[in-house]
């Protein structure tokens, strides 16, 4: 079986030295069919409704599309102990700090490659000094603007690159606390800090725990398969670093000191002041320990964060606003929202298929749909334009209409939306003619390329786009990749108003990598009265349950239930879809 060392590799796990090897056969000089190959099959894994460490052997690997005997052996070495002999001997033969310039966004393998070759840049540190000295004018391809937005990549990849996907950080965090809870019978146990907070991005990962045997937890967190090396280990308080370089903490509290504990190393820092403030003010002190008399010192309460806040005169704060935001204020008055719940969400309203770039049958996605206890699921592939994602032709659409069509019959207690993903074009406009748009049940209308427009002409081909009486949707509004595209350039404001106007809904896209729009967009958002909807953008049925993310962030965003579509039962989802056209 894979992985004696009992450390679980994942499927991104492996996908990420796919494509490292891809990157670094690339810059190697090796045929764009060899790179082909090792970019599909990384694709292919990352897109799999099951974990690859659940497979028996090479045999069975081969018979994954895009995998080949080659790499089902480099996939089946690395199952078994994290690395494969083909990305050792590729990274033997370049310097360990050449793969950092892969990371910088918009720099690529091939610019790389020639930076290494002709210049013999090996590392970031390199780069910056050679563009300072104007070093790179004279290479074909680079001129002063492709040096202004290397500086900028490098800034963004320095800015970020100690920083974690919400996603990432919440599988491995879930992962800890399930076995520590395996090992221990703890009952109290969270994450703690910006990671249940369900902050977009996450530093070190923090936990709490509440146990009488602190000294036995701390023990066993520290010998925990994920320790690849203990940082720090004391009574209370221990520190470990898994293999991948991921910083984990664990603090253990006295069991009925756990709620204070945890509402204070839950954070953000900015609430916990103002939620002191009023505890000053009513002659309490606060803090980890619990809340105290200030002119006794008699301990009050500690035990449950609910009965902090209510000590204090407060409705409790759900973790997810507690970003001094107005919070504390609504708490006073009783007037907090009663944010979105996962449970009040009835469809995804953004999912793929193998029409295009999908990983699965429709079928398969409305039976994952309907095994999650949906009532609708919208099938978006992407639209004519968008031909890397095979994008469909009409011919093709009408066979999948009758498929669709099919399907809702055949299945039962689900209907599959008829939707696309349409492209934004340079000046607004969409695929497709009127004729052909008027027979989706909605669209979902993105910008897929030319991310350096300027503010204004971003701006402008939105506003065009939401003008079309047959874009439902926009999609991805900002274009934000978490820690590899930073947004393009904006007038939200501008965006926000006309989304108002012409009642188009604004999507959460719920893609960990994505998270766009970001909380702190949709609380401003939400001031002009606009509809909200979720989509996973999935690719796969395994990335249907990224949902949660998009309701977490939903609730960041100070999101109740009216305010997101994909919580209204389906007569009055397709009422809404139809108004924008009714104006026609």
């Amino acid at each position: 079986m894979p992985m004696a060392t009992g450390i679980t590799v994942t499927n991104q796990d492996i996908a990420k030295i796919l494509r490292e090897i891809a990157e670094l056969l690339e810059i190697k000089g090796e045929t764009y069919f060899k790179t082909l190959a090792y970019t599909r099959a990384a694709d292919t894994v990352d897109k799999l409704d099951f974990n690859l460490s659940e497979v028996k052997g090479e045999e069975e690997l081969r018979q994954i599309k895009n995998i080949g005997s080659s790499i089902a052996r480099n996939i089946w070495e690395i199952l078994q102990d994290r690395e494969c002999q083909k990305h050792r001997e590729l990274l033997l033969q370049f310097p360990p700090t050449l793969l950092e310039l892969l990371e910088i966004p918009g720099l690529g393998p091939k610019r790389a490659k020639a930076l290494f070759e002709s210049r013999g840049v090996r590392s970031i540190e390199d780069l910056v000094v050679l563009i300072k000295d104007q070093g790179l004018r004279d290479l074909p391809g680079f001129g002063e603007k492709t040096e202004q937005n290397i500086l900028r990549g490098i800034e963004q990849y320095r800015r970020h690159r100690e920083r974690l996907t919400i996603f990432r950080a919440d599988s491995i965090s879930r992962r800890i606390v399930e076995e520590l809870r395996r090992r221990t019978g703890l009952e109290l146990i969270s994450p703690a800090g910006s990671l249940r907070r369900m902050r977009d991005t996450i530093g070190d990962i923090d936990i709490l725990a509440g146990s009488a045997e602190r000294p036995y937890v701390i023990g066993e967190f520290c010998n925990l398969s994920s320790a690849y090396e203990v940082l720090a280990r004391g009574d209370t308080k221990s520190s470990i670093r898994t293999a991948d370089g991921i910083q984990i903490d664990l603090r253990v509290v006295e069991r009925d000191r756990y709620g204070s504990a945890l509402m204070y190393f839950t954070g953000s820092k900015e609430h916990n002041v103002q939620v002191r403030e009023i505890a000053v003010a009513l002659g309490y002190k606060l803090n980890e320990y619990g809340l105290f008399e200030r002119a006794s010192d008699r301990l009050v309460v500690s035990a449950t964060e609910e009965e902090i806040y209510g000590r204090l005169g407060l409705q409790f704060v759900h973790p997810y606003l507690r970003e001094a935001r107005g919070e504390v204020e609504m708490a006073k008055e009783g007037k907090l929202p009663r944010i979105v719940s996962l449970e009040e969400v009835r469809g995804d309203l953004h999912v793929h298929s193998t029409y295009t770039d999908g990983g699965n049958s429709i079928e398969e996605m409305a039976l994952e749909a309907k095994r999650m206890g949906y009532e609708y699921v919208g099938l978006t592939d992407h639209a004519l334009n968008l031909k890397v994602a095979s994008g469909l032709t009409v011919e093709v659409l009408k066979r999948q209409f009758e498929e669709i069509d099919y399907l809702n019959e055949k299945l039962g207690g689900i209907r599959i939306l008829k939707g696309s993903e349409l492209n934004i074009g340079l000046d607004g406009s969409v695929d497709y003619d009127p004729e052909i748009l008027a027979q989706f049940d909605f669209t979902v209308a993105s910008i897929h390329g030319g991310f350096g427009r300027s503010r204004e002409e971003q701006t402008q081909r939105l506003i065009r786009a939401m003008e079309n009486p047959y874009v439902t949707i926009i999609g991805h509004l900002t274009g934000r990749i978490i820690n590899k595209r930073e947004p393009y350039q904006l007038d939200l404001e501008a965006v926000l108003e006309k989304a108002a106007e012409t009642g188009t809904i604004l999507e959460i896209n719920s893609f960990p990598d994505r998270l766009d729009l970001k909380d702190d967009d949709i609380f401003r958002a939400r001031r002009y009265g606009i509809i909200f909807s979720l989509g996973t953008d999935a690719h796969s049925t395994q990335h249907m349950e990224l949902i949660r993310f998009g309701v977490a962030t939903a609730g960041r965003g100070w999101l109740e239930k009216k305010d997101l579509i994909n919580t209204y039962p389906l007569p009055e989802l397709l009422k809404i879809f139809g108004r924008k056209r009714a104006r026609l």
